[in-house]
């Protein structure tokens, strides 16, 4: 067995040899041959004008922490890290991920009516005013509606009533400019 292997190397490194000289020679063939070329002027070169590139980009905008109640039609914004606060931005410029559109207030007694029931509540009211808004119908358009609605805590310690609709890209990238008006 231990002959075949010696065997088996020796050929591999006999045609590794092999191979590299022979290229060698390809190489070495094909500077002599180019040498002996005659040289012919070279083409004159034509300068295009450079293209525009775009600045740097400067760091993007951080919203400003705020409570969600603090939020009102027009805002633009994003959620921070633990989605427990909005971070509110001066204008609608930045690339952000919600604008508040629309507010209601859901009628209703001390105790809670159910997420079922306020969601109803609040997909209802979000749709009907989102055209106004954006200029363009829910099905037309390249945002989705979402909402911030209170909680069965809120609702009852702080009498919460507030649905706030928000609207996000469908494709769950961040938009700048608002929304509004802009048949998007």
């Amino acid at each position: 067995m231990r002959p075949s292997k010696f065997r088996r190397v020796v050929m591999v490194c006999t045609t590794a040899l092999a191979s590299m000289a022979l290229l060698s020679g390809c190489t070495l063939v094909t500077t002599i041959l180019a040498a002996s070329e005659p040289t012919l002027d070279p083409l004159p070169t034509v300068t295009e004008e450079p293209i525009a590139t775009t600045p740097t980009p400067t760091p993007a905008e951080v919203g400003t922490p705020t409570d969600f109640f603090n939020l009102k039609p027009g805002d633009c914004f994003d959620l921070n890290v633990d989605e427990s606060a909005a971070l509110l931005y001066v204008s609608c410029d930045p690339p952000h991920l919600y604008e508040a559109y629309a507010s209601y207030s859901m009628p209703g007694e001390s105790t809670y009516p159910g997420d079922d029931e306020v969601d109803m509540f609040a997909t209802t009211s979000c749709l009907d005013s989102f055209t106004s808004y954006v200029g363009t119908t829910h099905a037309q358009s390249m945002f989705t509606i979402s909402w911030i609605s209170p909680t069965q805590r809120s609702w009852e310690s702080l009498n919460d009533r507030e649905i706030l609709c928000t609207l996000t890209p469908v494709d769950g990238y961040a938009t700048t400019g608002s929304a509004k008006d802009s048949r998007r």
